[in-house]
């Protein structure tokens, strides 16, 4: 989930002794599904977001348990309505959440680091524990494994998504946890109406480039949420991308012939998604055909009748969200 690409940042920055909070499984409706992480410091200060308020001070308060006894799994009934129970008359959750709770000890931050390097070279990372929670395995997408196990490793082909899962191999239950590297947004052109989708698609878990052959636009203080900004003209810096399949690109230059350079050189490059601003008469100009082909998105966003550059924005990150998050949350292991 998004929140381990935080967790792992802060881990780098904290002197202070943590825990780790994990939702294993949810049964009913709960605010966050299976494989949310919440980072807890020993002051308090808190990384990550396990529910609307219901469960986080609960949590924080098992700090000192935790780091004395080990791992535990504490579950939360969300369903009954008194005070005395963990259900909270309207907040929304109507569920039973379990959640796992672990000391970041030397070993599991060692454990936590080493995803974090496989996430940055792009790579899914499963992290699994036995139902005793006294076993912790760690395989990265390249086959790669580390971790605390004995025996036979569990059979992960096929698996989608972070819960509880049955090893017909190990013939018990064990807890899963997917985490997926972010998905990239390569951002064409640096004008001011791109700084909100900058600033919106990074909140939501997006690697944003932002791509501009213009110095003064292409900025820090203009685009402190992306994570690269690179300048150049297109035929300069395109050839020294790499795209992958689950890459998002949009056009937003505001520039017709660089659109069109753009256009030239990414138009067989399969993407998630290829968005470009602006009317399909427009797109259709760029590529000179009477249509536009299906895999672009023009006008780009979801049809929500926004105006102005931060309305454009939402309807723009959530079609991002729509089509490229939501299918990779869909990929099997291999």
């Amino acid at each position: 989930m998004e929140n381990m690409h935080d967790i792992i940042s802060r881990l780098d920055k904290t002197n202070q002794r943590t825990m780790l909070a994990t939702i294993i499984a949810v049964d009913g409706s709960a605010y966050r599904k299976e494989g949310t992480t919440m980072l807890v410091e020993e002051d308090g200060t808190r990384t990550g977001l396990l529910s609307a308020g219901c469960l986080e001070e609960d949590i924080s308060a098992r700090f000192a348990s935790v780091w004395a006894q080990g791992p535990i799994v504490e579950r939360y009934n969300m369903r009954a309505l008194d005070d005395a129970s963990w259900g909270l008359d309207g907040s929304g959750c109507n569920g039973i959440v379990d959640v796992l709770l672990q000391p970041v000890n030397d070993t599991l931050l060692s454990f936590l680091r080493k995803t974090g390097q496989a996430l940055a070279r792009g790579q899914t990372v499963a992290h699994i524990r036995s139902e005793d929670v006294s076993q912790y395995l760690c395989q990265t997408e390249s086959g790669e494994m580390f971790g605390v196990w004995n025996g036979e490793n569990p059979q992960l082909a096929g698996v989608e998504k972070s819960g509880v899962i049955y090893s017909t191999s190990l013939r018990k239950n064990l807890y899963l946890q997917v985490i997926r590297p972010k998905p990239r947004l390569f951002v064409f052109g640096a004008q001011a109406d791109a700084k909100p989708l900058v600033q919106f698609a990074a909140k939501v878990g997006f690697s944003v480039h932002v791509v501009d052959w213009r110095p003064a636009l292409c900025t820090k203080t203009h685009f402190p949420d992306a994570d690269k900004r690179i300048i150049g003209f297109p035929h300069e810096v395109i050839p020294t991308l790499s795209f992958k399949k689950d890459d998002a690109v949009l056009l937003m230059t505001h520039h017709f012939q660089r659109d069109q350079e753009i256009v030239s050189h990414l138009l067989d490059v399969h993407l998630a998604y290829f968005g470009i601003l602006g009317s399909k008469a427009r797109t259709a100009r760029l590529l000179a055909a009477a249509h536009v082909p299906e895999g672009i998105r023009t006008p780009v966003g979801l049809p929500i009748r926004a105006e102005g550059p931060e309305e454009i924005a939402v309807s723009v990150v959530a079609e991002l969200i729509q089509m490229v998050k939501a299918e990779q949350r869909t990929q099997a292991l291999t």
